[in-house]
């Protein structure tokens, strides 16, 4: 039914190794099992093999390794054996709320959508326990303790019907913009885009980067060149998940009021 993409850190640091395997772990226990493709180098083989995800090799990278996402979006297109295709940040926990989810939205939509939604913040240092069947429910009773809902501009997940049919820039994944272009560009086409965050759960696990730490990034020779061809198209603002046409509840999609 769904196809989840992604192109994780390199795993020989322990902590990006510790989130991908909690990350990939989570997503083969959906139901039903969706099809993992994963864009990366040949350190990262192992894992995803024996989670049962295919890794992918040559996909177009920047000189500091990171893969272009124009060429990361057009291979996902081709090689996903589903038509709905998932991108998730390497680190990002799902759970068993995601596929009813995109089956309402895939429903009310036979086009081209975009799903996106908030994160929940949470530090995860060591692998999680998925031999309990109460993971889940021990996950969530941690993240609403903590209770980090993340805001409008991250957005760790975007779910799309293919074909996206948009000529996509050659923004460089990792760094900014590239996640704001993409629904940006799906308003601007007039495709319906949809605020899942209040029936989408996903755990957002801490890694390098410092929370909300955009500007230290823009500054890197990658955040530069995404900067540039943010800052050319007027992005500044832009393709918030505040400014999603619809909103997916409990009862639905309905149409976003203001």
């Amino acid at each position: 039914m769904i196809t989840i993409i992604t192109t994780p850190k390199p795993l020989g640091i322990p902590r990006n190794r510790i989130a991908f395997e909690n990350a990939i772990r989570s997503w083969v226990r959906l139901k039903p099992r969706p099809e993992v493709l994963v864009f990366r180098g040949d350190d990262d083989r192992k894992i995803i093999g024996e989670e049962g995800g295919k890794w992918i090799g040559g996909i177009r990278s920047s000189v500091q390794g990171r893969p272009y996402f124009d060429h990361f979006i057009s291979e996902a297109e081709v090689l996903a054996s589903n038509d709905i295709i998932m991108y998730s940040t390497d680190h990002l926990i799902l759970v068993s709320d995601l596929i009813p989810a995109v089956q309402a939205v895939s429903e009310a939509f036979p086009g081209v959508f975009v799903i996106i939604g908030k994160r929940w913040g949470l530090d995860v240092p060591a692998p999680i326990s998925f031999s309990d069947p109460n993971w889940e429910s021990i996950l969530w009773d941690r993240v609403i303790r903590t209770n980090s809902l993340g805001g409008n501009a991250a957005k760790d997940y975007m779910i799309f019907r293919r074909p996206f049919g948009l000529s996509i820039p050659n923004f460089i994944m990792g760094y900014p913009w590239y996640d704001t272009w993409f629904v940006w560009a799906a308003l601007q086409a007039g495709y319906p885009v949809i605020d899942a965050s209040n029936v989408i759960t996903v755990v957002h696990q801490s890694h390098g980067f410092v929370e909300g730490d955009v500007e230290a990034r823009e500054i890197t020779p990658g955040g530069q060149h995404n900067r540039r061809i943010g800052k050319s198209l007027n992005l500044d603002g832009m393709g918030a998940i505040s400014q999603a046409t619809y909103v997916l509840t409990r009862n639905g999609v309905e149409k976003r009021n203001g």
